[in-house]
């Protein structure tokens, strides 16, 4: 049986103390509502609702971050970028379903070959870069070739029809001899675009040499690309120009 206070005063603290406790729970329950919200909103402004990868806002503050942490811990990375080949000829084709599933699969098959430090992004269309922490030349090849055979073995299925496509990959790496030294926003702005014209050129020779490929950037393939961009009067307008 419930005994109730006789003195007033202990039910007027037994009254107070249980409304604190009701406002501390309203305030418990806003809070994590709340907290959901902004999670909610970062998702939406820093993530791909797609493929559930960084979108171009997410990825370029990533980016930003792990080559500010490569000169201030003297720590390697490679950038790689990655095209869908012939996307709009599956879009064409096949109609945008067979496109967003292209997508998907790809980001599917980067979730099964990176590892939790690495950072994928898509920037729109068929582009996508991952950045491999840690990871220099030698290391960054075996990762992308799994991502590369593990896309075109996974074919798109679609109203009972199988559809195989492949990407072309091009990386390159901000090894640990480059980076080390002072930390400046200039320095930090212009070893990001140098990046990405050194992935980008090794992306295009991963085109022109036939696509469903990777390879390394090096001053010898830049003298070919530029060569070979001369030949074609062609110059690529993706990933890099999308994401300056």
């Amino acid at each position: 049986m419930k005994v109730e206070p006789k003195h007033p005063a202990q039910r007027d603290r037994r009254v107070g103390y249980a409304a604190l406790m009701r406002k501390y729970q309203d305030l418990r329950a806003e809070n994590l509502a709340l907290r959901q919200q902004v999670q909610e909103l970062n998702r939406t402004n820093n993530f791909d609702q797609l493929t559930g990868l960084y979108n171009r806002r997410g990825f370029m503050t990533e980016y930003y971050r792990l080559v500010e942490a490569a000169y201030r811990y003297e720590r390697g990375f490679s950038l790689a970028l990655i095209d869908i080949d012939y996307f709009k000829k599956v879009n064409d084709g096949f109609g945008h379903a067979a496109g967003d599933r292209a997508l998907e699969i790809v980001a599917s098959v980067f979730r099964k070959n990176l590892r939790s430090t690495d950072i994928a992004g898509r920037f729109g269309g068929d582009e996508l870069i991952i950045l491999l922490d840690g990871t220099l030349f030698g290391q960054a090849f075996t990762p992308l070739e799994s991502i590369r055979k593990g896309v075109a073995e996974t074919p798109i299925r679609l109203d009972g029809r199988a559809l195989n496509f492949t990407v072309s990959i091009g990386v390159t790496t901000l090894g640990t001899a480059k980076a080390g030294g002072w930390i400046d926003k200039n320095r930090i702005r212009a070893e990001k675009e140098r990046l990405l014209d050194e992935a980008d050129t090794a992306l295009y020779f991963s085109k022109f040499q036939g696509r469903n490929q990777t390879n390394i950037y090096s001053p010898d393939l830049k003298e070919l690309v530029a060569a070979a961009r001369r030949e074609s009067k062609l110059t690529r307008t993706g990933t890099h120009q999308a994401i300056r």
